[in-house]
């Protein structure tokens, strides 16, 4: 009877296992979880540089003084187009709230953006030559620029969306020449000055920047500069008795720049 009983348990046993076997196989295999992605922040310091093209307008006039020396100048004024490169560098530091970023940042770019213009006219003395006119000439050109901004900007995606504001600072030099005859023979008549000037403002502008890998940010912007301050510098006229000359006056400018820039974050959340 024991022998019996045996024998049935182990062929139950045998009878249930492939049962099994097929009800587990047929059991379908849970996909583990997916790593859930972290948006990558924007919070903390940064460093970095930037280039791109600067574009301007400009008045410089000229008005003579002690004009019984010179007195067949007429007061002119000339407005020039100027343009050039920019190069330098940025630090800056983000403070992030869910999308929104508020940051301050400052930077300083060397500049070659300059232009020049001249105008001959009648004299009104009929000059000492034979050709009767005056001539004036300038050229301006923008040294550097620097500024120290807020922005504040929203997160899209791995990019950041931003304007930005606050005070900009200038450097410019203006070279002017006077001749009280343009003839060939009394071109020695002829006397140049120039002045270098900061001048302080305003720039305002926008911009987008990528998160292009961790730690790294790469952007594109505009920023408009307004300098509405004016200098002035007297230039003497040679071999004119008694100290005459005219009074050159550099007007207000307003500078436009496009630039892109590649920044680094020091941060551990990317």
């Amino acid at each position: 009877m024991r022998r019996s009983c045996r024998l049935f348990a182990i062929s139950a046993l045998l009878m249930t296992a492939p049962l099994s076997s097929v009800k587990a196989a047929d059991m379908p295999l849970k996909a583990p979880p997916p790593t859930p992605t972290l948006a990558p922040s924007w919070a903390g310091f940064y460093l970095g540089i930037n280039g791109g093209w600067g574009w301007s307008n400009n008045t410089v006039s000229e008005t003579p003084f002690a004009a019984a020396g010179i007195a067949g100048i007429l007061p002119q004024s000339l407005g020039t187009n100027l343009n050039g490169g920019v190069f330098g560098g940025q630090i800056g530091y983000n403070w992030q709230s869910g999308k929104w970023v508020l940051g301050i940042e400052g930077d300083f770019d060397g500049a070659s953006i300059n232009g020049g213009s001249q105008v001959v006219f009648p004299d009104l003395l009929g000059g000492s030559g034979g050709t009767a006119t005056d001539g004036f000439m300038t050229r301006e050109n923008v040294n550097w620029l620097a500024s120290v901004r807020g922005r504040l900007g929203t997160t899209w995606g791995p990019g950041l969306a931003y304007v930005t504001g606050g005070a900009a600072w200038e450097n410019v030099k203006t070279t002017a020449m006077i001749s009280t005859d343009t003839d060939p023979g009394a071109f020695s008549n002829s006397s140049t000055g120039s002045i270098s000037s900061t001048k302080s403002g305003f720039v305002v502008g926008a911009g987008y920047e990528w998160m292009i890998a961790p730690h790294w940010t790469a952007r594109a912007e505009y920023l408009y500069y307004g300098f509405n301050s004016a200098s002035t510098n007297p230039i003497t006229v040679n071999n004119c008795a008694g100290g005459c000359g005219i009074n050159q006056t550099t007007g207000s400018n307003n500078i436009s720049v496009a630039r892109l820039g590649v920044n680094y974050l020091f941060n551990s959340a990317q």
